[in-house]
């Protein structure tokens, strides 16, 4: 239900909000854009339709990242269980880069 609800907030004041962290950041809407406005026009990752993919994919690789990690945990070996936990901090770094989006 929440999601529903932000979106209908976004539909109705998503351009102000856009508009206010624009000026935030140096914006002037009679004149120049801002970060956010030129963000939007070489980041198209950053924005739909191409956030939905880049969020997939991100957690794609961290779940396969951690399927790795659980494969040392499995089948312990001396020496291995360190870079067990690395793996699987890795793969929380990926999922958190991913949320991102």
């Amino acid at each position: 239900m929440w999601r529903t609800e932000s979106s209908q907030m976004y539909a109705k004041h998503g351009l102000w909000f856009t508009k206010q962290y624009d000026m935030i950041l140096g914006g002037k809407w009679d004149r120049t854009e801002g970060r956010v406005l030129k963000l939007g026009r070489y980041n198209k990752d950053q924005y739909q339709p191409h956030s939905l993919e880049v969020w997939r994919v991100g957690h794609e690789l961290a779940l396969d990242k951690a399927r790795e990690a659980g494969t040392i945990y499995r089948t312990p070996r001396k020496g291995q269980v360190e870079r067990g936990f690395a793996m699987l901090e890795e793969a929380y770094a990926i999922s958190a880069f991913s949320c991102n989006y």
